[in-house]
């Protein structure tokens, strides 16, 4: 029969505690082994912890504004995007117009109308151009179109030039809509105030702030909605008139071309700052990291050595333990 004394109990009770303490050890050593930071870091720093502190707080910074400067440059190359297919349904109108203007001919420029108006709503299905959950041209209201569509803006504008008899007359009346707050403003744009400056990096910002109220979107939607009315039978029945405003339309839309093409050098510059902005958190980023290891990196092979020893210590705990169970009066006579 196996006697255990009081000594005996003791003795279970350290070895216990001893491979519960040899275990937590490996496990430590074998996270630190792979990671190659320290577990406990204010032991592994003697409690000196304000360097650490500091520098992740700056890496946190530093996360920030490499969010916002990824996010504001993928919003820039859609705006970009948009605003290629825009500048080019101008152009290629301006062309079809200026031919239709030259030839006299009815059918050609009820043709030109027609083709004015698709594009029109080309350009408008642009300017409504979502990125992910976020309208682009919209300013901070984010969360819905920009402008109404195409043929609702024909419609608001066909009222608005019901009474026109002469081009003259029916590019005063447009023009005057849409500089009247209570016009386009109101009634055609979605949208809100542009956004405001967003930080990038350490002191400093960058801004999206093209909305459709733009000066250059804005000169180019009157452009185009001059002569796809026409399509709505403006000036009907006037071949001469009406050849006249396809001629001005036609000249508008190419003078309007270095606004815009200026509207996106702008934003191209601020493309390339944010592209600056990204690299430069990168590098700052990866500095600190580096300073970061610095501070709570461990030494592998030391953390290696004493993993080989800590696991030699918990087998012999082990081989002791199971030696002791084995122990009984026969053994001692």
């Amino acid at each position: 029969m196996t006697i255990t004394s009081l000594g005996d109990l003791a003795g279970a009770f350290i070895m216990r505690r001893q491979s519960a303490e040899s275990k937590a050890q490996i496990q430590t050593l074998s996270s630190e082994l792979v990671t190659g930071v320290a577990q406990d870091k204010g032991a592994h720093l003697s409690g000196y912890l304000a360097s650490l502190a500091g520098i992740e707080n700056s890496l946190a910074q530093l996360g920030g504004y490499r969010n916002a400067a990824r996010d504001l440059g993928q919003s820039a190359a859609a705006m970009q995007i948009a605003l290629e297919v825009i500048g080019s349904q101008g152009t290629d109108l301006s062309a079809t117009l200026l031919a239709a203007a030259s030839s006299l001919s009815e059918g050609r420029l009820a043709s030109a109308g027609e083709d004015a108006a698709t594009r029109l709503g080309t350009v408008v299905s642009a300017l409504n151009t979502r990125f992910g959950d976020r309208s682009l041209f919209a300013g901070v209201a984010t969360n819905q179109p920009a402008m109404v569509g195409a043929s609702d803006l024909l419609d608001l504008l066909g009222g608005v030039v019901a009474g026109a008899t002469s081009v003259l007359d029916a590019e005063t009346l447009v023009s005057d809509w849409f500089a009247n707050p209570d016009g386009f403003a109101a009634l055609a744009y979605l949208g809100a105030d542009a956004q405001g400056s967003v930080g990038i990096a350490a002191g400093e910002t960058a801004q999206l702030g093209v909305t459709v109220m733009d000066p250059a979107v804005q000169d180019l939607l009157k452009a185009l909605v001059m002569p796809a009315l026409m399509s709505r039978g403006l000036l009907d029945g006037q071949p001469v008139a009406r050849a006249e405003l396809a001629k001005r339309a036609g000249e508008h839309l190419l003078e309007g071309q270095t606004s815009f093409v200026e509207l996106r050098a702008r934003l191209g510059t601020t493309e390339a700052q944010l592209d600056a902005a990204v690299t430069r958190n990168g590098a700052e980023s990866s500095a600190l990291e580096l300073a970061r290891a610095d501070l709570i990196g461990v030494d592998p092979f030391e953390t290696a050595t004493r993993l080989e020893a800590t696991q030699t210590q918990l087998e012999t705990i082990y081989a002791l333990t199971a030696r002791m169970q084995r122990l009984n009066l026969v053994d001692y006579l």
